[in-house]
């Protein structure tokens, strides 16, 4: 479910890597996200604008809690697939934050100097969510580790030596 989830937050980032297609860099997914019109809907729509912003948000809050969500949900993948999924996330959004901030999408989107701001908060906060997540999920483990070593502990105390 979590890798499922980092591909549905791409979409998401397609539809920024558009402000890159502009300026000659083309990829077949930059060029489908372009061609399908969105992007350039968003800067003429202000609910359009919205409306995207709310599905990368929500898109966000979606792996997080496939990621360290502690409800109890059938086939949860294990630890390794949600770091897995949570590695590959952080590096999607960091390289997204790093051709922001180099190439300075997109032309008239302001003064250069905001433009790279915006792309270091990105950079440097999707970092720090990065981390919390990374360091909520190895605590998930460590503490599961923990008692399931005590029940073992327990079990070999009750049936003896």
């Amino acid at each position: 479910m979590p890798l499922a989830l980092t591909l549905l937050a791409a979409v998401g980032y397609g539809l920024a890597w558009c402000r890159l297609s502009r300026r000659g860099h083309r990829w077949p997914a930059r060029r489908a996200a372009c061609m399908l019109g969105l992007y350039q809907a968003t800067e003429r729509d202000s609910m359009i604008h919205a409306a995207v912003h709310l599905h990368m948000f929500l898109a966000g809050c979606l792996l997080s809690w496939a990621v360290i969500g502690i409800d109890p949900i059938r086939r949860r993948p294990g630890t390794r697939g949600r770091l897995a999924a949570l590695v590959i996330a952080a590096a999607g959004h960091d390289t997204l934050a790093k051709l922001m901030y180099a190439w300075m999408p997109p032309a008239g989107g302001g003064p250069a100097a905001g433009r790279q701001l915006e792309a270091e908060l990105m950079y440097y906060g999707g970092t720090a969510i990065d981390v919390a997540l990374a360091v909520i999920v190895m605590t998930q483990w460590y503490l599961a580790a923990g008692r399931a070593l005590a029940r073992t502990r327990r079990r070999s105390a009750v049936a003896g030596p």
